[in-house]
């Protein structure tokens, strides 16, 4: 069977931990992010989205600097395809757009403080593939990339009352050093107007996930990809600052709404 096109797209970024001799003994997951394809003065090119809660753009390593290594991981069968998100030179990362503002809905029930600086990141893919030109060709990561869709508050609101908004959370796999995807779950709002993940599988459930604490330890949320109906990419997972640690969305861009500044930092290509 043929895999998902999102699962395709969705990746897992681990920070490497180095022992005191510079030594890699452990990883660590930071979260996931998907390709998408980025409109540009050259044509378009193929670009990794996360958040910022899962990387921070000053904390991008070059192969020159000392910082933490990361790296990016896709499912390709058995075996991740791995890469590492460390820069070819040291000003790669610098060149990098400065994160784009993110979007909450304004009609939910008024978000805490923690819920409001969570942005997108876009980092070119063409920057920290430094594979050989076979295996670029062999194994070619456009063909991974997934639409997007530019949600009003008014359409995002109405699909997420319909469960028309899904969630897809990545998982560890200790066992094999790998991770998988855990069943998708419905965004929805609870009776008291706040976000939750319901299951898919069990429409009675009352045990709705609303913290990150209510997610088995092998998930990780920050990142998480939020497909519409379509399957198009509207947004993704974040995860309050407060001590309630609530699981909630950042949206992208609404276009009729943005400035001309921002969205030619930021605009993906439509696809029909």
């Amino acid at each position: 069977m043929a895999q998902s096109k999102y699962g395709q797209s969705l990746c897992r970024l681990s920070r490497l931990l180095r022992s005191e001799q510079g030594e890699v003994f452990d990883k660590v997951t930071i979260g996931s992010g998907c390709l998408v394809l980025l409109k540009s003065e050259g044509g378009e090119s193929l670009n990794l989205i996360t958040t910022t809660q899962v990387v921070d753009k000053n904390c991008l390593p070059s192969e020159s600097s000392h910082g933490t290594p990361m790296t990016v991981e896709f499912l390709d069968g058995r075996k991740p395809l791995s890469l590492d998100l460390n820069f070819k030179d040291k000003d790669a990362a610098e060149s990098i757009s400065d994160p784009i503002s993110g979007r909450v809905m304004q009609d939910t029930e008024e978000l805490e403080e923690g819920m409001q600086h969570v942005s997108f990141i876009v980092i070119p893919v063409k920057k920290f593939d430094s594979r050989v030109f076979w295996k670029r060709a062999l194994k070619p990561l456009a063909k991974r990339s997934i639409p997007t869709s530019y949600e009003t508050d008014e359409n995002l609101q109405t699909a997420i009352s319909n469960k028309q908004v899904l969630c897809y959370v990545i998982c560890d796999d200790r066992k094999s050093d790998g991770f998988y995807i855990a069943e998708p779950s419905r965004l929805t709002f609870d009776k008291d107007g706040e976000f939750v993940l319901a299951s898919t599988s069990d429409d009675d459930s009352l045990n709705h996930s609303k913290t990150i604490e209510d997610l088995p330890k092998e998930q990780k949320p920050k990142g998480a990809l939020l497909l519409n109906g379509a399957g198009k990419l509207v947004g993704m997972l974040a995860v309050s600052r407060s001590d309630k640690r609530k699981l909630y969305p950042v949206f992208l861009p609404n276009l009729e709404k943005e400035s001309t500044y921002t969205l030619s930092k930021f605009m993906f290509v439509r696809h029909h």
